[in-house]
């Protein structure tokens, strides 16, 4: 895969103007350009507080004190960096039409914005050391340790966002994941017991997941583990196959929901310039 594959050139031409948000402060580790839950030295007003022993006086309210003779010092925003933490699942299971692909190519997205306004993406995968890039000099860093991915493995988001919440991160986290796995659930709510962290969830899927082209008798094996399962697929049985998808999906939704998590569902034939333009727009992560 490319850099053009990962990153069309029209496409970066379109995200050159646009930033990541989040939807609250949260405390980074340098001065940047997003707002900060620290007060420090911006040119936005803030609030005042009492003037104590070792302030600056020059942030004293001369203005209240002439007034009012209140000896006060302007507080004012503070302006932090932003680091982009990216779960990305490059489990077997993201090898099927064209999954991690979607993944990367969605990673490179978020990854140039972030990286062209100077702060910070890390990079997690499922098996794979934190690739850590800042500034758009990490840009072919970013890049070249996307390219190297292929699908392997299970599914194994818990060790993942275990792993992550070690290295105590901060700041905006996208989870990339199928969530083909039965403790998909325990993943998630262990993200939230991190709370300098915004979570975003991302449900990519390949269509036939979703309405699998199958009928009579077939052996299924499990392209993660090997396992083998004989089955006679009828009508009766299709519909409740596609019930149960449709349950699953709405589960996933529900608890992205509940546990404060922007959410949303691609698959891996969307034109991910739609995706990006309306979805990531609709979250107010991307604008």
């Amino acid at each position: 895969m490319s850099n053009e594959d990962l990153l069309p050139a029209d496409r970066a031409a379109r995200l050159e103007r646009l930033s990541m948000h989040t939807h609250h402060p949260l405390a980074g580790a340098l001065a940047g350009q997003h707002a900060s839950p620290r007060r420090g030295s911006s040119l936005d007003f803030a609030d005042h507080r009492p003037y104590t022993v070792g302030d600056d006086f020059r942030r004293i309210d001369q203005n209240l004190l002439a007034r009012l003779d209140q000896l006060v010092i302007k507080l004012f925003d503070s302006e932090d960096d932003l680091t982009v933490n990216i779960l990305l699942d490059d489990s077997a299971s993201m090898s099927v039409g064209g999954k991690l692909e979607q993944a990367k190519q969605l990673a490179a997205a978020i990854g140039f914005v972030t990286l062209r306004k100077r702060d910070t993406v890390i990079l997690h995968t499922l098996s794979g050391i934190p690739q850590k890039c800042s500034g758009i000099s990490g840009l072919p860093t970013l890049f070249g340790a996307l390219r190297t991915l292929s699908p392997a493995g299970a599914t194994d988001l818990v060790a993942a966002v275990d792993r992550f919440l070690a290295t105590r991160g901060t700041g905006l986290t996208l989870i990339i994941s199928d969530f083909l796995t039965p403790v998909w659930d325990e993943a998630l709510r262990s993200l939230t017991t991190h709370r300098r962290t915004q979570a975003v969830a991302i449900h990519l899927l390949h269509p036939e997941e979703l309405d699998p082209p199958l009928s009579g008798d077939l052996e299924l094996v499990d392209i993660e583990t090997g396992d083998v399962l004989n089955v006679s697929l009828d009508e009766s049985a299709l519909r409740k196959m596609r019930d149960h998808t449709q349950s699953w999906l709405a589960d996933v939704a529900s608890a992205c929901q509940r546990l404060g998590f922007d959410h949303s569902i691609l698959l891996a034939t969307d034109d991910l310039d739609v995706h990006l333009d309306r979805q990531w727009r609709s979250m107010e992560v991307l604008r």
